[in-house]
């Protein structure tokens, strides 16, 4: 796992019972899209779980999941609503970005 903190991001007020279950949905998105990606036949490839935080006023989420620029513009759109994921049904819950 690689950090990438920047500290020009400043601080928030959070729940630190939701931030953890946000934490946990995102490593186990990472891990979820790692293993998808090795189980396709990537023999080389070598997974890292990084984290990262920008002072910005726009932010993204990138993934294996998401792939057709089509498909990014629609994802983008909904990405924050409760129970939406990219995964296949039974797989992902699509929580950790609503919260």
């Amino acid at each position: 796992m690689r950090r990438d903190l920047d500290p020009e991001a400043g601080l928030i007020d959070l729940y630190p019972q939701e931030i953890t279950r946000v934490f946990l949905n995102l490593i186990s998105n990472g891990f979820y899209a790692a293993t998808k990606r090795k189980e396709a036949g990537d023999e080389t490839f070598e997974p890292t779980l990084s984290a990262t935080t920008k002072a910005s006023a726009t932010a993204s989420k990138s993934g294996s999941a998401i792939t057709a620029p089509a498909s990014r513009l629609e994802v983008k759109e909904k990405m924050f609503n409760p129970f939406f994921t990219t995964k296949p049904a039974g797989e992902g819950t699509g929580l950790e970005l609503s919260m």
